[in-house]
This record gives C-alpha cells, sequence and structure tokens, in this order.
C-alpha cells in the first residue's frame, strides 16, 4: 500500500504455499517473502515483478534477511544457512554454513535471530534440544558475508540480540547461579569480528532502580518463569542507546544509555520495540491486557528525555514493529 493515500500499489499473485514471514530492503525497492514451500522469492516494488526465487534447504526457513546494500540474501532455515549473492542474474549461492553441525545428526534447533549487514552475518541459535531444562544453550555467530568463513563464535547464553553496521551487537544474556538455575543477568555489547566483550549493562537483577517495587530487588526472575519468548532487545544504529522489552514479572522495559551510563525505566510492557533510521525515536508495542480489559497501544518515545509523544490504540495485541 502506498502510505499517504493508503491505496493498493500492487497486490502479489497467490501460489499454492502460504506466506508467513516477509522483508521490505532498506531502499524498499524489493519485498522478500518466504513461503511454507520453503521459497523465499523477491518482488519488485515498482511494478509487483518477481526478481528472483530463492531455492530452499530441505525445509521451510526460519529466517531470511537481505542485505542494506541490497547485494546478499541470507535464507536460514533446518540449521543451515546459505547466502546468495542478488547482484547477479539467478542469485548463485555464495557460501553455506551450518552451525549446529550436519543436518543429518540435528537432533534440534532453535534460531533466535539474523542480521546481515555489508561485511558480517550474524545469527544466534541454540543447538541443544534441552533448552528448556538445562538453560538457554545459545551461540552467537558471526560470518563473512563474502565467504561464508567462521569469524567468531560464543556461548552467549543469550535471550536475543541487535546489531549494528558498525559490526557490534548487543545481547540480553542470562546468567548462571551457584545452585545452576539461570537468572536474567545483563546486556552485553560484543564486537562481532573478534567476539569481545566491550562493555556490559548494570546487573539487571541487582538494579536499585527497581526499589519501587514491593519485591526485593535481589529477587530475580528465573528461566522457567520468564520462557523463551517474552523479551525483546534492539540498538540504535549509532551503537549507542540500547532499549530492553519488558521482562513479564515486572511489566517494565528500559533504556541504557552507553554515552551517558543512564540505566533508566521506560515503563509499560513493550512486547517488542525498535528505533527511528536516525536513532531519535523509540517505538513499542503494548500487548491487550484482557484480564483487565485494557487495550493495547503503539507508543512513540522520544529518545532524549523518553517522554511519550504518541499513543496509538489497538484492539488486538501488536507484535511486531
Amino acid at each position: 500500500y502506498d502510505v499517504a493515500s493508503g491505496t493498493p500499489v500492487f497486490d502479489i499473485p497467490r501460489t499454492e504455499a502460504s506466506p508467513f514471514g516477509w522483508w521490505f530492503s532498506h531502499d524498499a525497492s524489493l519485498f522478500s517473502v518466504q513461503y511454507d514451500d520453503g521459497i523465499v522469492r523477491l518482488w519488485d516494488t515498482g511494478d509487483g515483478s518477481l526478481v528472483e526465487a530463492l531455492t530452499p534447504i530441505d525445509a521451510t526457513p526460519a529466517f531470511h534477511r537481505l542485505s542494506r546494500d541490497n547485494q546478499r540474501a541470507v535464507v536460514f532455515g533446518a540449521g543451515v544457512a546459505k547466502v546468495s549473492s542478488l547482484a547477479a542474474s539467478g542469485t548463485p549461492e555464495i557460501a553455506t554454513f551450518d552451525p549446529c553441525g550436519p543436518i543429518e545428526d540435528l537432533p534440534f534447533y532453535l534460531s533466535r535471530g539474523l542480521t546481515v549487514n555489508e561485511e558480517l552475518i550474524t545469527l544466534m541459535v541454540a543447538c541443544d534440544e534441552d533448552v528448556d531444562e538445562d538453560g538457554p544453550s545459545r551461540a552467537l555467530y558471526t560470518y563473512s558475508r563474502d565467504t561464508g568463513e567462521l569469524l567468531s563464535s560464543q556461548n552467549a547464553w543469550g535471550q536475543r540480540f541487535a546489531a549494528t553496521d558498525s559490526n557490534i551487537a548487543a545481547v540480553q544474556t542470562w546468567r548462571q547461579e551457584p545452585d545452576g538455575s539461570f537468572v536474567v543477568g545483563e546486556v552485553t555489547i560484543v564486537d562481532l569480528r573478534t567476539g569481545e566483550h566491550i562493555e556490559t549493562s548494570p546487573d539487571l537483577c541487582g538494579w536499585d532502580g527497581f526499589a519501587f517495587l514491593t519485591v526485593p530487588a535481589i529477587e530475580c526472575v528465573t528461566l522457567s518463569d520468564v520462557g523463551l519468548e517474552n523479551t525483546d532487545i534492539v540498538i540504535s544504529r549509532d551503537g549507542n542507546i540500547v532499549a530492553i522489552g519488558s521482562f513479564v514479572w515486572l511489566g517494565d522495559s528500559f533504556v541504557w544509555n552507553r554515552t551517558t551510563g543512564e540505566f533508566t525505566r521506560l515503563g509499560l510492557d513493550h512486547q517488542t520495540l525498535a528505533f527511528s533510521p536516525d536513532g531519535s525515536r523509540i517505538a513499542g508495542a503494548q500487548p491487550v491486557d484482557r484480564e483487565n480489559r485494557l487495550e493495547g497501544a503503539l507508543l512513540l518515545y522520544s529518545t532524549d528525555d523518553l517522554s511519550l509523544i504518541a499513543a496509538q490504540p489497538t484492539v488486538e495485541d501488536p507484535f511486531s514493529l
């Protein structure tokens, strides 16, 4: 649709396969759709023509992403990532890699994120079928987008991550306690080329900003309390500000300003977050509270002082920004 007029620009032709995930390229010239037959189809947003069809990897892809310069497409599914060039006719395959090992030996995998920039491909994946019992045994892998060479990897104990074009990432991590349980820990800034830990946020479990709660600050939520689907993390394009989505037991979100060192409660239950391209705004999606009969909302904040600029009520849960 055209945003200004609300009129359709073009209709994507129906296929026998069902679409279940889609992305615009950064310049909006391409619209990529992944289908349940495992094929990712790229459409030209100008005339609606099919540009390319990226073939499947033995299964429906779990993720796909386009690089900002429209030169690379990465499709990740069944534990295998395939990198294709969009600059040459026929999308020749550049590289494949399988962080979880050979597919025939793979009992389980869980992909938690994929990013592509002009230099690197980064993904977070768990290869352990006992994730819920033994903790979030995920790792963060970074590859060259031109050769598929593994550049760095590390046990992230991560929930989610967000990366910048300058090749740093914010990783929301868990911490293992002496009794073997896992609790929400810090946000770690990582150099994706080397795997080096650059900086760590205040500990989310011990932060004294929780004093406004009736529960003691030292009480931390465990993995079994939160589950694996209830948080989000985003980082501004310059890498200076990190926004951390809601934790279920708190119903609050937090913003970490790496320049000033401030760690501020944003408030409200944001299931998902996003920065504007210039970093001046943070958008948050608040789910519907059916128990108390409260509407959900799309919320817009100023990054400078975290003041609320606008709110748009929703009758259904917004789940993607």
